[in-house]
């Protein structure tokens, strides 16, 4: 039976009860309101940490004020037992409104805009909710949701074994693997929980179901993220990507941040109205562009950089700045990001297949954006696939049939600046306007090889290019549709290599846990082709690749002309590592971590990380009869040329204009890719 008093307000009735607390409906006679009374259990006062806690707690969940966030009023002790009171939310909780069925993608995506910033205003406050689901979502009477009970958990820590049986608090349907091991909770808790919503959201169903508390928490450790599309086939492919990275297992590869995610989410659903509205206009399609569709929206916000891992935020004024003054004193730049290749010198290398080492690079921030709107590709269609990735990685979606001269032209021309997100596999490209670049070494660069030279000034026609390198859980979707095939006498990917991330089980790629956001290798040449002919892009040309990287005036590097240790992954011994200023990591890393490193177009993890494929054969000599316009390397060869160095090269081989050469039916731990698209 309820009581009939609870500190001042007076109780109405029992609204709900768990197994941390109980939920009533009061009234507040000094405000003349109702409000929601949740009183906490009088056992837990006997807990001397608890005491000690709970007001600090309280008074931190109560200074919460955001419009997506349910308020708290007022807190205290009554008989001995500890309660606070709330806005009391009169529309129900999403919990209620799911069993009735799944929510649409546009009424998922519009809750997630509205949420996600709220719980970004708490991580940054160093808020962790610790118990989101979907009964933690209210609604008021007009519908609008709000997040609750931000807090609970932690207070209730420590104070009962609760529903795993291990002292673990919170609910194991919605509980990170880190959370579920008792091991430290971070923002990218949350995270994982709100990936698990939003799949529940979509199908109707939670992703794991077991018979105990215990074993649905060791599924969440173990077991792989469900095929969102086994439940829902027709929903965009580009979901199983978001779903996979919020719930990824390893907490440093999720988004970081609810904005990314919900962005994310927002752009699929943008681009999906948006194909819905475009007309067919009959022109010629893009070359070497088969059996896909790439789309985009227009965006005229800032472009947001997420240190992949995530999709998306919004540079902070210090980046800003630092890419200012890159850009006004490109000799000496801010230090920013990591890029560009590393290249072993035959006589360094050894005896290797390829006698080279790869790497990958950095990101940068660029005034409005203006995602222009492009579908390019021609009638096929692939099965559904798996993955987590980038970074700044957003949209794929079931491909349609379009002919292959129905492309819906711009809405807005591009611009430096402008990007694209692929529906195919969520890669986000950056625009690379028509014109002349500085291509090459010229005498007066020490590094420079013969093969570099002489130096020239090529034009090119416009093109978009990906911002970062393909990455494992965006080729495990490609290889989940197509198969491991094999070409040129190897597999695209090389299987059971302890150097690949990614393996196949039960008919289904995975993705080594913690590796879902970084770059793809051990794929040969002809596995990079491939990926990129489905995802309706092509390889880039060498020369593309290096205007990308370089600019218009040929930077020695992405960001300028010197070298910096914390602007690229790159050789963490000798001459890169110098006065202690070394990047953290031993071999590759997550695409984006180095967004001070980012190229003058924006183009990421251009030096270093990883070596990039491209489509040219290599030539020693071709620099010398180079043509003037648009160059695709010499007309026949053995080996195609390599870009931008790796997580072992040093600085001079992260150079934009340094050249290395593979073996197209090869494949290495430090060899990746990334592709390219021509503009209408």
């Amino acid at each position: 039976m309820p009581p009939k008093q609870i500190g001042r307000y007076s109780i109405k009735k029992l609204l709900g009860r768990g197994g941390m607390a109980s939920v009533y409906l009061g009234y507040d006679p000094t405000f003349e309101r109702e409000v929601a009374v949740k009183v906490l259990p009088r056992a837990f006062l006997n807990n001397p940490k608890f005491i000690q806690r709970f007001e600090r707690e309280a008074k931190t969940i109560a200074s919460l004020e955001h419009p997506a966030i349910v308020p708290v009023y007022d807190f205290g002790e009554d008989e001995d037992q500890p309660f606070l009171t709330m806005r009391y939310m009169h529309g129900g909780s999403l919990a209620d409104l799911l069993d009735a069925g799944a929510v649409s993608l546009e009424d998922t995506a519009r809750m997630f805009e509205r949420l996600a910033p709220a719980l970004d205003y708490a991580h940054k406050r160093n808020v962790i909710h610790r118990d989101l689901k979907p009964g933690n979502i209210l609604f008021d009477e007009s519908g609008t949701p709000y997040l609750t009970d931000f807090g609970i958990a932690k207070l209730t820590e420590g104070t009962t074994s609760d529903l795993t049986g291990t002292g673990v608090v919170g609910t194991p349907a919605y509980m990170s693997p880190e959370q579920a091991r008792g091991h430290e909770v971070s923002a990218s808790t949350d995270i994982y929980a709100l990936g698990v919503i939003l799949y529940e959201m979509l199908t109707g169903k939670q992703p794991f179901f077991a018979d105990t508390p215990l074993a649905l928490a060791m599924q969440h450790i173990q077991q792989p993220v469900p095929d969102i599309h086994a439940v829902v086939p027709e929903l965009p492919r580009g979901l199983k990507l978001i779903i996979s990275l919020s719930m990824a297992k390893e907490a440093g590869t999720r988004y970081a941040s609810a904005g990314a995610m919900a962005q994310a989410l927002q752009d699929i659903e943008d681009e999906l109205e948006s194909t819905k509205e475009i007309q067919d206009v009959s022109i010629s399609p893009p070359t070497r562009v088969h059996n896909r569709q790439v789309a985009a929206t227009i965006v005229e916000e800032p472009l947001d950089l997420e240190p992949m891992s995530a999709p998306t935020r919004k540079a902070t004024p210090e980046e800003d700045a630092a890419l200012e003054a890159m850009h006004q004193a490109p000799v000496e730049p801010e230090p920013y990001y990591d890029y560009y290749e590393q290249y072993t010198e035959p006589e360094e290398a050894g005896s290797g297949i390829w006698g080279w080492v790869l790497g990958l690079g950095g990101a940068g921030v660029f005034g409005l954006v203006v995602v222009v709107g492009i579908i390019a590709g021609l009638a096929y269609a692939f099965g559904p696939r798996q993955t987590e990735a980038n970074p700044t990685v957003q949209a794929i979606v079931e491909t349609q049939s379009v002919a292959p001269t129905d492309i819906p032209l711009p809405t807005e021309p591009p611009e430096l600046g402008s990007t694209m997100v692929s529906l195919i596999d969520g890669m986000t490209m950056v625009y690379v306007p028509e014109g002349e670049f500085v291509m090459g070494s010229g005498p007066s660069d020490p590094d420079a090889r013969e093969d570099e030279m002489p130096q020239h000034s090529p034009v090119l026609s416009a093109y978009w290019i990906d911002q970062t390198e393909v990455t494992n859980a965006m080729f495990a979707l490609f290889l989940q549709e197509s198969g491991n095939q094999s070409e040129g006498g190897a597999l695209w990917l090389t299987e059971n290599d302890p150097d690949s991330r990614l393996s196949q089980a039960d008919g289904q790629w995975q993705v080594e846990g913690g590796f879902e956001n970084h770059p793809v290798v051990e794929v040969t040449w002809y596995g990079a082709s491939a990926y990129c002919q489905w995802a309706g892009r092509e390889l880039p040309t060498e020369a593309q690749w290096e205007k990308a990287a370089r600019g218009t005036t040929g930077f020695l590097y992405p960001w300028g002309n010197l070298f910096g240790a914390d602007l690229a992954n790159a050789d963490n011994t000798g001459d890169t590592c110098t006065d202690g200023a070394c990047d953290s990591f031993t071999g590759t890393a997550p695409v984006g971590s180095f967004p001070n490193g980012a190229s003058p177009f924006g183009a990421l993890d251009m030096a270093g990380n990883v070596w990039e494929l491209t489509a040219d054969y290599y030539g020693a000599d071709y620099y010398n009869t180079v043509p003037p316009q648009n160059p695709q390397g010499v007309q026949e060869g053995e080996n195609r040329v390599l870009k931008g160095g790796s997580f072992s090269s040093p600085e001079r081989v992260l150079r934009g204009a340094r050249r290395g050469e593979a073996d197209p039916s090869g494949s290495n731990f430090n060899i990746g890719f990334r592709c390219a698209l021509p503009a209408p």
